[in-house]
């Protein structure tokens, strides 16, 4: 997808992470031509110019809910929705009687009170506004946009050290830094296993569980064989070239040594990589930094289309690419998860002799995938979960993906197939087709 599509529908529905709905309602018993207290505090307060603003500018439903015994012209529908408020909230039957409800959580409050104090003690009830705030850069070749939401005191501050977080984590794992760990690693193949720091041990140690569970349809040493593809020349590499690099593929020549964190590569010429699963395992990172260092309420990453979130219980929106036509959504779906996520082979492949060659790469065959899949959404618990997911099932075809899927707890998945046809899990759910 273009990084012009990805801003799109980047900014739209990023805007829908972290939004509630809340009832809050106000309810006025009042025995309007009986209850001389009612009618002054109705001429008093309830219509008073600042009363009037006050409910205005806090968004709070308002009712005035009337038993009058001698006013005629009451729609009986009127009088019924007021008897079935009353045995609700007035039971007692107290006039005048003023509450208010948010969520289910009822406050009385004192209709001796003036209008100052009244608009004070409502006030009080009302939930704090929490403001959010977000940010964008590039990172990783991709748009990164980070928003966050609470009580924050310098935000200015939250995002330096959050791009400045991403840098860290992305140089580590780089297979392009010399300097970087994975790099260690490469220059020790064969050699020497490298004493790693233990985040970076135990990210192998997910990717290799991540291969065991996938039959190896996802696997980080997939390096060499990526690297004798040329998308960009669309040169097909001979039976030979792609022979000699099986031999130092394969995630079973990983030896993870616990006692120490140490990693060994056990094969001269090997190489790991993270591309697959890099920008859902730094948004996965920056999730848990913020919400270990800073007092926010709600957090998201839209790591170039890999979207992390705070554990929310509230559903959201995401937009599903058309891998036909990667500037528009195909359709929109609710989820729950903490991550969502699309792999395709319409970001970049090639065509050679008739024949349309994937850039996603079975680590098996040391060639480009032929599952027939188009694109794949994975709804998982976190990024670095959904990747691995989404590389695996593009590797692994329609029929294992989907019997993969329903193996794995709180994931879900939508599959696009070359020919458009779709198939989805059964929690999946489109709200516009």
């Amino acid at each position: 997808m273009s990084r012009k599509s990805w801003f799109l529908l980047a900014f739209f529905y990023f805007f829908i992470f972290g939004i509630s709905f809340s009832q809050k309602s106000l309810y006025f018993f009042s025995g309007s031509d009986w209850c001389p207290s009612c009618i002054k505090f109705k001429n008093e307060i309830i219509e008073s110019k600042s009363f009037v603003n006050f409910i205005k500018t806090s968004d709070i439903q308002f009712e005035i809910l009337d038993f009058p015994q001698r006013k005629k012209g009451l729609s009986k529908s009127y009088q019924d929705y007021c008897d079935s408020m009353a045995s609700v909230y007035n039971k007692e039957g107290s006039f005048p009687k003023l509450l208010f409800n948010l969520n289910g959580e009822v406050t009385v409050y004192d209709c001796k009170l003036d209008e100052q104090q009244l608009i004070k003690e409502i006030s009080n009830s009302l939930p704090k506004k929490v403001s959010s705030y977000f940010k964008s850069q590039n990172k990783m070749n991709s748009p990164f946009i980070l928003k966050v939401t609470g009580d924050l005191i310098d935000t200015a501050s939250l995002f330096e050290q959050s791009w400045a977080f991403i840098d860290s984590v992305e140089k580590a794992i780089s297979s392009w830094d010399s300097l970087s760990i994975t790099s260690s690693l490469v220059n020790n193949a064969g050699k020497k296993p490298t004493k790693v720091p233990i985040e970076y041990y135990n990210l192998v140690d997910y990717c290799v569980k991540i291969s065991e569970s996938t039959q190896g349809a996802f696997d980080i040493t997939v390096k060499p064989a990526l690297q004798i593809w040329d998308w960009k020349k669309g040169a097909v590499p001979s039976d030979i070239l792609i022979d000699s690099v099986k031999s130092i593929v394969g995630y079973e020549k990983i030896n993870l040594n616990p006692s120490d964190t140490s990693i060994y590569l056990t094969h001269k010429g090997m190489k790991i990589d993270f591309g697959g699963i890099g920008k859902g395992y730094v948004a996965d990172r920056l999730i848990d930094f913020w919400e270990k260092k800073f007092n926010i309420e709600y957090g998201s990453v839209n790591a170039g289309g890999d979207i992390v979130r705070s554990k929310s219980n509230k559903k959201t929106v995401f937009f599903v690419p058309d891998p036909k036509n990667t500037d528009k959504a195909k359709y929109e779906i609710t989820f729950l998860g903490n991550s969502i996520v699309t792999s395709g082979d319409y970001y970049r492949k090639f065509e050679a002799n008739n024949k349309s060659f994937s850039h996603i790469l079975d680590p098996k065959t040391c060639r480009p995938t032929n599952s027939r899949i188009s694109s794949v959404t994975i709804i998982s618990p976190n990024g670095i979960m959904g990747d691995a997911i989404a590389t695996a099932i593009s590797v692994m075809g329609k029929e294992a993906g989907l019997d993969l899927i329903d193996q794995l707890p709180n994931v879900e998945g939508v599959l696009i197939m070359i020919d458009g046809s779709e198939f989805r899990s059964n929690q999946v759910q489109i709200i516009n087709n």
